[in-house]
């Protein structure tokens, strides 16, 4: 006759977690991700806002280049507090390729949209960062502190209620005009994105963050 250990049997089935373990042991599970996700965001959020950067350089890089290539004037426009960018040519861009008078802004109420503008290249900011403020020869002597955050003062003398900021102009013969880009992403970081325009270089700042005082100074 066979003897069976029911002691053996009754530790077997105790074998694993109750439900009240289970609870404890998710509930810490959750308290460290709490603490340590936030820790990991902003180094990719940083990240983030490093590759828009570097987008926006490669994007100048290639006006530049078809600009030269083609031998007509580009332009570089971008949609403010959205992520959309688009390399254009228009007839009125062309015509100021041709001038010898320098640098100069056509009037943005004659290039907002025209239906003679032809689509050349689009493209989208990485997903978190968006175009916050373009600079161009008329207003660089403005701090970007004073002119970001909205799509009236971000790009120069645009209408009321515009969408599209003022036109970047890449001209035949390598030359654009300064400008100065400010993108924006989360938890407030900013990068400014600079061109000189006799040399078409292009720099950019490392991701930072406002301090008070020009946050305070853009309320005002």
């Amino acid at each position: 006759m066979r003897v069976v250990n029911t002691s053996s049997i009754a530790g077997t089935a105790r074998c694993g977690f109750s439900l009240i373990e289970l609870l404890i042991a998710l509930a810490i599970l959750t308290t460290v991700t709490a603490l340590v996700l936030p820790s990991l965001r902003s180094p990719l959020d940083r990240s983030r806002m490093r590759s828009a950067a570097v987008d926006v350089s490669n994007t100048w890089g290639k006006a530049r280049r078809l600009a030269i290539t083609e031998g007509r004037t580009l332009s570089f426009r971008c949609r403010l507090q959205g992520r959309h960018w688009k390399i254009e040519h228009s007839q009125l861009a062309g015509d100021l390729g041709g001038s010898d008078s320098g640098p100069s802004l056509p009037d943005a109420r004659q290039t907002q949209d025209t239906p003679a503008s032809t689509l050349i290249r689009e493209g989208w900011l990485p997903e978190g960062v968006k175009f916050d403020a373009l600079q161009l020869p008329s207003s660089l002597n403005a701090d970007l502190s004073e002119t970001s955050g909205g799509e009236e003062t971000a790009s120069e003398e645009s209408l009321s209620g515009a969408v599209w900021s003022g036109p970047l102009n890449f001209r035949p013969e390598g030359r654009s005009e300064d400008a100065r880009l400010r993108l924006a992403g989360a938890n407030g970081l900013i990068v400014d994105v600079k061109m000189r325009g006799l040399t078409a270089a292009v720099a950019y700042t490392p991701p930072f963050r406002q301090t008070a005082s020009q946050q305070t100074g853009d309320g005002q």
